[in-house]
């Protein structure tokens, strides 16, 4: 009899042991369940988005293309407003609004594709903003023009900011390759870049994949992002 007694307590702690895994199971199932689906809309609200920015972005280029139409015969009608038409382009092309071209540099970079030394960081084996600074900043002290980041353009408060595995700048996120591009005089700029001791040695140590090529002809695109002053406001006269 206590033998069976026995039999029977163990055939119930089985089952309510097998009850409890099931409950378990059926939970975690279902918090994946719901978790990959908020991913998925989530996934689907940021492929939106970038097709509204992309519309948008077509929006203004047409727009813009229509004021310069309009500024032209504007500009036709008399001499003063055809030089108030050539102030106002200068201004654009000062302010980055302006797509450009003209002879240049073109820089590429990528992480180390060398085998890391043993106790070394790995930090040191990947491309970083402060690296992407350092050109940037180089190839303005030699006298760019204009600028671009994997094809946005550089104004002169745009930031270049580590976001994880990622370099964000005013309205992107890029990941390696890095490609800038900068309008100037060729050989002035790759000069900068390739200096003994400077930032394409630097890179070059760690195994850096950097690139300094001189282009006759190079395109810079307007900038189309936001541009927002919070603090600094036009002087009134």
């Amino acid at each position: 009899m206590q033998q069976l007694l026995m039999a029977f307590f163990l055939a119930i702690a089985a089952f309510l042991a097998m009850l409890q895994f099931k409950s378990a199971s059926d939970v975690n199932n279902s918090s994946i369940s719901s978790s990959l689906e908020r991913i998925a809309n989530l996934q689907q609200q940021v492929t939106q988005l970038e097709q509204r920015k992309q519309e948008l972005v077509e929006e203004l280029k047409g727009y813009q293309a229509r004021m310069a139409e309009l500024e032209k015969q504007g500009g036709e009608d008399s001499a003063y407003v055809k030089h108030l038409t050539q102030q106002l382009n200068d201004a654009r092309i000062l302010a980055g609004l302006t797509e450009l071209e003209g002879p240049g540099v073109q820089v590429v970079l990528n992480d180390s594709d060398r085998e890391m030394i043993e106790g070394s960081n790995v930090n040191a084996y990947l491309v970083h903003e402060q690296d992407l600074l350092d050109i940037v900043n180089d190839l303005k002290a030699a006298g760019a023009e204009a600028v671009a980041l994997n094809g946005q353009r550089l104004l002169a408060n745009t930031q270049i900011k580590c976001g994880g595995p990622t370099i964000i700048t005013a309205t992107e996120r890029f990941v390696p390759p890095f490609i800038i591009d900068a309008i100037g005089d060729p050989a002035t700029l790759e000069a900068i870049l390739i200096q003994p001791g400077g930032i394409y040695d630097i890179l070059k140590y760690w195994g850096i994949q950097i690139n300094v090529k001189k282009m006759d002809k190079i395109t810079v695109p307007g900038y189309y992002g936001p541009v927002n002053f919070r603090y600094a406001k036009p002087v009134e006269r």
